[in-house]
């Protein structure tokens, strides 16, 4: 009969659209636009629609976005968020991805960056190198996880590091 499901009419009738909305900083990173990708896979299965939106990175794009429409319409947001500051509407399930500050003030899926740099050292060490280095910024919560992780493992190998190399900006770019 040629029908075709209206998502609005079913949400106000249920008070859910079957959608979720993904908001990231880029899609042109490959971190990010494998994580889209599993994200609508996840989705599927649950017969649920991703609404994807980038934020360039931007507290101001975030903050639009989170008290925009795509809040409104969909069922959970998923952000990685640059701000620590990220309000949407109150009967909106927010879901933070990765490590930021603002991940300290609500449900937040993450990994332990102390555990995964110590995994990392622990893994050249076992190959048998003992000159290993780390580079990153200071400017992050992350970074300094991630350093801390390299100086534990090192230190239970009893291996000195080699002096750290800091990066002036963080362009984590693959240009960058």
């Amino acid at each position: 009969l040629g029908y075709k499901m209206d998502y609005v009419a079913r949400g106000l009738r249920s008070g859910r659209t079957g959608m979720v909305a993904l908001v990231v900083p880029q899609l042109a990173e490959p971190y990010f636009a494998a994580l889209a990708q599993a994200v609508i896979r996840a989705a599927a299965r649950r017969r649920l629609v991703v609404l994807i939106e980038t934020s360039d990175d931007d507290a101001e794009t975030e903050k639009r976005i989170m008290q925009g429409a795509l809040a409104t319409v969909a069922d959970g947001v998923l952000l990685s968020a640059s701000s620590a500051t990220i309000a949407g509407p109150a009967d909106v399930p927010l879901v933070l991805l990765g490590e930021h500050a603002a991940t300290r003030h609500g449900d937040h899926v993450g990994i332990d960056n102390v555990e995964a740099a110590r995994l990392v050292v622990r893994h050249l060490l076992e190959q048998g190198y003992r000159r290993i280095a780390s580079f990153g910024v200071n400017d992050s919560d992350t970074a300094m996880l991630r350093q801390r992780g390299f100086e534990e493992e090192l230190a239970a190998w009893g291996v000195r590091p080699v002096q750290r190399l800091v990066l002036a900006t963080a362009d984590w770019s693959p240009q960058g």
